[in-house]
């Protein structure tokens, strides 16, 4: 949205502008509600199928270590 003086508005105009972020805003609720879904389902299924298969043995696993290379 463009900036907008809102000192200089009417009320009317004011209220309008509320409206219309009211309604951008529960369109982006809706959107990231959306997001959040299937994201959820996304790990359900990967983390059932880690359930399923076990979870897999930790022997001869590599392990990363992470150090600081200071000089």
């Amino acid at each position: 949205m463009a900036k907008v003086n809102l000192s200089r508005m009417t009320v009317e105009s004011l209220m309008d502008l509320q409206k219309r972020v009211d309604e951008m805003l529960l369109d982006r609720r809706a959107e990231l509600e959306k997001q959040l879904e299937r994201m959820g389902r996304a790990i359900a299924v990967v983390g059932g199928a880690r359930v399923v298969g076990g979870g897999g043995s930790v022997k001869n696993s590599k392990v990363w270590a992470f150090t600081s290379h200071k000089n």
